[in-house]
């Protein structure tokens, strides 16, 4: 599988960080910089780069993200033997590997072990048949389409090391509290028919915590949780209030 164009969608970036995207664009032909004129978000980006592309396979990458080297020819090879699966997850550098095999509903119901989008190899038929990224999305929209595509048994674990992630970026995501809450909000009522029970009280638990950090108000719904899942609350609690804002009146558009 031989990389036919790049598309390096650019939401937004200072001044500086935009010129040397640029820099770096201008030194391969086959790269094409998209730029922002108003910041979208994640989804939406992604979105872009897929409709430009003109090929049968969609690759994507995170900017503070890397594929391991030898990814692309193992994939090459996966595709060649396993023509009938159109999306595939790498295993990120070090992981557990995962055998070849479906993507089961039960990686993504009380939490996404899928993965992220870095690495994700799908067919471009299927990513527009399932309606790509939702742009509603602030936060886990890879979350929201592994779940389209698993109801659709479309999506397979590759078994593959395919991406080096970078955990200490301070600009990721999943450090935005705010987004954070709005994203796991809209993947809960979206979803609603797909949550067992253990999942819903998961999620129930992981959006008190994140409504609590993010406004410090306490209701008798959240007193009742905080009590009932006292070490779990703990456990979210410690993993997230070192994002959580400063400020303690957010605004109605926060929550």
């Amino acid at each position: 599988m031989g990389i036919e164009s790049v598309f390096v969608v650019d939401d937004c970036s200072s001044v500086s960080v935009l010129e040397e995207v640029r820099r770096v664009c201008r030194s391969d032909a086959r790269v094409q910089l998209l730029e922002n004129r108003k910041r979208l978000g994640a989804a939406a980006c992604r979105n872009k780069g897929a409709e430009e592309a003109q090929s049968e396979w969609l690759l994507f990458l995170d900017d503070d993200d890397q594929f391991c080297e030898g990814y692309l020819d193992s994939m090459t090879q996966l595709l060649s033997s396993h023509p009938q699966v159109q999306a595939w997850i790498p295993d990120a550098q070090n992981a557990r590997q995962r055998n070849l095999s479906p993507v089961e509903l039960s990686d993504a119901q009380a939490r996404n072990r899928v993965g992220g989008c870095s690495g994700v190899l799908i067919r471009k038929a299927l990513f527009e048949a399932a309606g790509g990224f939702d742009e509603d999305f602030p936060s886990m929209q890879d979350w929201d389409l592994w779940l389209g595509l698993i109801e659709r048994h479309a999506l397979y674990y590759s078994g593959v090391a395919g991406v080096i992630y970078d955990s200490h970026s301070e600009q990721k995501i999943t450090h935005n509290l705010s987004a954070k809450y709005r994203g796991l909000r809209r993947l809960y009522f979206k979803h609603a028919n797909l949550w067992p029970p253990s999942a819903r009280q998961q999620h129930v638990l992981r959006l008190w915590v994140l409504r609590r950090l993010l406004s410090g108000r306490r209701g008798l719904l959240e007193n009742w949780l905080a009590s009932r899942f006292q070490l779990r609350a703990l456990y979210y609690t410690y993993r997230w209030r070192c994002f959580a804002p400063s400020q303690t009146s957010p605004s109605k558009e926060t929550l």
